[in-house]
């Protein structure tokens, strides 16, 4: 029995070291991982209020109701106002590169804008949610 505990506890600190071996390379990017093809704007989140703010547009741009907790979302008639179209939308978001341009995806279309762009929260790249970053490029059409 004693033999049997000492092979467990072995087990453990082994298991254990092999843990942090892994978690600190990974922290330090010394392992292999996929990147994400959105990160370099997601960690800048641009959120919708910022970027409406610095071009000087108020929340009644977007939004009709009377008080600011009745608002509801603008959804893509009210960004298609300023925005046009999803053709226009995907040149105009073409300098982020073809491999970037979530716009350019097969479902773009078919998806409110503020699924992904929130107003008062980080903008969130929701295809991950389904698709690995690996089968990222390929669907997005050219």
């Amino acid at each position: 029995m004693k033999q049997l505990w000492k092979q467990l506890l072995f087990s453990m600190v082994l298991l254990g070291g092999f843990c942090t071996v892994a978690m600190a390379a990974n922290e330090s990017g010394s392992l292999s991982v996929t990147p994400n093809l959105n990160e370099k704007y997601s960690e800048k989140n641009y959120p919708i209020q910022g970027v409406h703010q610095k071009l000087g547009l108020t929340c009644k741009e977007c939004h009709s109701e009377e008080k600011a907790e009745d608002y509801s979302s603008a959804m893509k008639a009210t960004c298609f106002k300023c925005h046009e179209n999803y053709e226009k939308l995907q040149e105009r978001t073409g300098h982020l590169g073809h491999n970037n341009n979530i716009h350019a995806s097969p479902h773009f279309t078919n998806i409110d804008c503020d699924l992904c762009h929130k107003s008062h929260q980080p903008s969130q790249n929701l295809c991950v949610q389904c698709h690995g970053q690996k089968t990222m490029k390929q669907l997005i059409v050219k």
